[in-house]
């Protein structure tokens, strides 16, 4: 019975491949490689003072970083957001332990 799940990928793959939220290319993975290294080789912007506190950002917000969340809230894409926070996370968290 695993025969149809994946013969029915084969087929939806083939018809409709699944695409990087950022680049558009063919991709197994909601952000590319090439696209995933470019946003983690992206400077951390510095956290802006706010009057209720500071704010940090994971990423600028460009062409890239736009296109990756109007996708995911528009287009219903949440695992091309789950990848697009982990990578923040991370960076965030990297950010905060730098002098």
């Amino acid at each position: 019975m695993a025969l149809y799940p994946a013969l029915a990928r084969l087929v939806l793959d083939a018809f409709a491949p699944l695409r990087c939220a950022a680049c558009d290319q063919v991709a197994r993975d909601p952000i590319c490689p090439a696209c995933a290294e470019r946003l983690e080789a992206q400077t951390v912007p510095p956290p802006v003072d706010l009057a209720w506190g500071r704010a940090h950002a994971g990423f600028t917000f460009d062409a890239e970083v736009r296109e990756i969340l109007h996708r995911g809230k528009f287009q219903g894409n949440r695992p091309a957001l789950r990848r697009l926070s982990g990578l923040a996370a991370r960076r965030l968290d990297l950010s905060r332990r730098q002098p």
